[in-house]
């Protein structure tokens, strides 16, 4: 689950920097792109939520702004700030801390096994 957490989420950074490549006037390909990387995303996502309880999945969802941080300054040329660096290691710190809990937590119980 958390591989595919990870690619939903990396998909959706992917798309976001597209679209502001997109409206930034960089063409109809960067838009079509940025679609199918949010679509991809979506559909990755509703996957995730139907296998992982949203209390661990949507933490992980978290990770967006890790991968923001390490792309956007590769690809959009922004400046990454070191307050923004730190808050994106409190928020790495986080992410762990929840991924770690996934280990120790029950699974998911199935709709079938309940009364």
């Amino acid at each position: 689950m958390i591989p595919v957490t990870l690619l939903a989420v990396l998909a959706a950074v992917l798309g976001d920097i597209y679209l502001s490549m997109a409206v930034r006037g960089g063409g109809w390909h960067y838009l079509l792109l940025a679609v199918a990387l949010l679509l991809t995303h979506f559909l990755l996502w509703l996957a995730v939520l139907s296998w992982a309880d949203l209390s661990l999945a949507f933490p992980l969802k978290a990770s967006y702004f890790i991968f923001n941080a390490m792309l956007v300054g590769v690809m959009l040329h922004e400046p990454v700030s070191p307050t923004r660096w730190l808050g994106t290691l409190v928020v790495t710190f986080g992410v762990v801390l929840v991924s770690l809990s996934a280990a120790t937590s029950p699974g998911r119980s199935s709709p079938e096994s309940e009364p």
